[in-house]
């Protein structure tokens, strides 16, 4: 199975192995090393319920700031001026960005608006902290003969965008079983099964052109809504728009793991054989939703 989607809770020991000699059987995969995890078995004796829950908060280490948007239009005015260019703010319109959010007509396309905010996406679309909680319920238990242990679990985990889908969960089952049928006959059962469902925006969220980036490449004088609308405003960063109207990414996986180990003790002296199948199965459901997004101008959606 995949130690991503192993409960922690289920692990009973680690074992490294880098000796050659002791690596050797599980072949050219085992090159670099073995890593051997040993789950959580049933003991001989009284019932044994554990309930474990754990709950805590993330916090992102450092979020850059953006600069304000009057700073930017002055940068643009210098880059402008190096390149022998016109300079696209005037100093009027940088001031308006300083004193507060205005707006006006824009004379050349009057059916838009010129916009002098100062909006900072980053306080309103990320969080300061983000929760996680994780759930474990085990039940063990058996006689010298038979021995039996079964364990669920739960986690999740919330994103770092305070808007849209942004959130993953874990699921988790193990059940293990030992039956000794007489001195030489003994059958070990190991089932387990694990889900993970992971929910994102419909847009990719790293990269360059992901929505990370697009928090702070978008244009900081443009608000999100056309002003008393409810139309996003044409000529902002699609960033807001895309987490709350975009649409939905459902990612899910499923992984069935078996493993049965039949044993045969003292067949000679010195000899015991085991039998071993291990059948395994993972699908992948990846459900991607996309909403067509409006960008309005003064009057209308924009073309």
């Amino acid at each position: 199975g995949s130690l991503a989607v192993l409960n922690p809770d289920d692990i009973e020991s680690v074992s490294i192995l880098k000796d050659a000699s002791a690596a050797s059987i599980y072949g050219a995969r085992g090159a670099g090393g073995v890593v051997l995890v040993t789950t959580r078995t049933g003991k001989p004796g009284k019932l044994k319920v554990c309930v474990n829950t754990l709950g805590g908060f993330e916090t992102p280490i450092r979020l850059p700031n953006r600069l304000p948007s009057w700073t930017a239009a002055a940068m643009q005015n210098e880059a402008a001026e190096n390149a022998g260019q016109p300079a696209p703010w005037d100093p009027a319109e940088i001031a308006l960005m300083k004193s507060g959010n205005h707006y006006a007509i824009d004379y050349q396309r009057p059916d838009y608006y010129r916009y002098y905010y100062n909006f900072d996406p980053i306080p309103v679309l990320t969080k300061s902290k983000t929760g996680i909680e994780n759930y474990n319920v085990s039940v063990k238990g058996g006689d010298s003969a038979n021995q039996f242990s079964v364990s669920l679990g739960y986690f999740g985990r919330q994103g770092l965008f305070a808007a849209g889908p942004d959130r993953t969960q874990r699921m988790n089952a193990r059940m293990s079983l030992n039956n000794r049928f007489n001195k030489h006959l003994s059958l070990e059962t190991r089932l387990s099964y694990a889900q993970t469902n992971t929910f994102s925006p419909s847009q990719p969220v790293e990269g360059p052109r992901g929505l990370l980036a697009g928090l702070y490449r978008g244009p900081g004088n443009v608000p999100v809504y056309v002003p008393g609308t409810g139309n996003y405003a044409y000529g902002s960063a699609p960033t807001y728009a895309i987490l709350e109207d975009g649409g939905e990414r459902d990612e899910k996986n499923n992984y069935v793991d078996a493993v049965f180990t039949l044993r045969a003790d003292s067949v000679a002296k010195g000899l015991t054989l085991r039998l071993i199948y291990s059948p395994q199965q993972h699908t992948l459901q990846d459900n991607l939703g996309r909403n067509t997004l409006l960008f309005g101008n003064r009057v209308a959606p924009a073309a």
